[in-house]
Order: structure tokens, then C-alpha cells, then sequence
């Protein structure tokens, strides 16, 4: 879980301009919604991070939440350092 955070944390980097399209259910309604990446992605680390607090006391219910929010730091970082030394092309989208 880690890891697939990790790879979410550099797709932030690499296309934060990309909409994802999500689906939500309400009662016996079905609707899809396109929001932009970097909302999607801030609500996720800020509710893992969130959410890692309630670990503290032993009540996190088996969820690694933190780590799932160090995959997105990691990810972030390791894909920002591939652009800064033109390892990676650079591209318009990027940040």
C-alpha cells in the first residue's frame, strides 16, 4: 500500500494538471465526477495523515496509514529529484 501511494506521489508530480474521474454512490444513485489530481491526491494524504494519529493508541484497524502517507512524500520526492537532474524528460504538465 505503501508503494502504490508512492507511485500516486509521483504521478502528482509528473501530471497535476490530469482530472481523474471517480464514482460515487448515493443510496440507489450512481454518478461519476471528474476532479483534478491534485485535489484528489491533498484529501488523500491529508486523511492518511489524518487518520495515522488514531494509530497512536493501538485503534487504527490493521491500516497503515502511515505508510501510505511516507509513500506519498517518497514518491513525491523521488519524482521531483528525477526531474531536477534530467533523468526524467521534462514535460509542460509537470509541476
Amino acid at each position: 500500500s505503501g508503494a502504490i501511494s508512492a507511485v500516486t506521489g509521483a504521478f502528482l508530480v509528473l501530471l497535476p494538471r490530469t482530472r481523474v474521474t471517480l464514482i460515487a454512490f448515493f443510496i440507489y444513485y450512481i454518478f461519476p465526477f471528474e476532479l483534478s489530481s491534485i485535489y484528489f491526491l491533498a484529501f488523500q494524504f491529508v486523511w492518511n495523515t489524518f487518520m495515522s494519529f488514531g494509530e497512536v493508541g493501538g485503534a487504527g484497524g490493521g491500516v497503515a496509514y502511515v505508510a501510505h502517507s511516507s509513500g506519498y512524500v517518497f514518491g513525491i520526492a523521488v519524482a521531483a529529484l528525477l526531474l531536477v537532474f534530467h533523468l526524467l524528460p521534462r514535460d509542460p504538465f509537470d509541476l
